[in-house]
């Protein structure tokens, strides 16, 4: 998943990368700013990423403490039920 996610973002920055290098002989300052323009979006994708990451990973937690409490309503229920039918035979 995360190599996954480490080429996706390669991938997306690679047409980025290229005006850069195309630039670079158009002066060091040029260069630069693109650089660091590209360094901020990186940044930037970093943190949405981490960010739905955590939404998702809260998610799936919420999703899991939900269905084990469905099912530890339906075993309580279950065993109360096989208490009760127990003895009659």
């Amino acid at each position: 998943m995360r190599k996954f996610l480490l080429a996706a973002a390669f991938l997306a920055l690679t047409p980025a990368v290229a005006p850069a290098i195309a630039q670079a002989h158009a002066g060091p300052a040029a260069a630069n700013a693109r650089v660091h323009a590209i360094h901020r979006e990186v940044v930037q994708d970093r943190r949405e990423v981490r960010e739905e990451r955590r939404d998702l990973h809260r998610a799936r937690h919420e999703l899991r403490h939900d269905r084990r409490q469905l099912h530890r309503a339906r075993v309580a229920r279950a065993r109360a039920w096989h208490r009760h039918h127990h003895n009659h035979g």
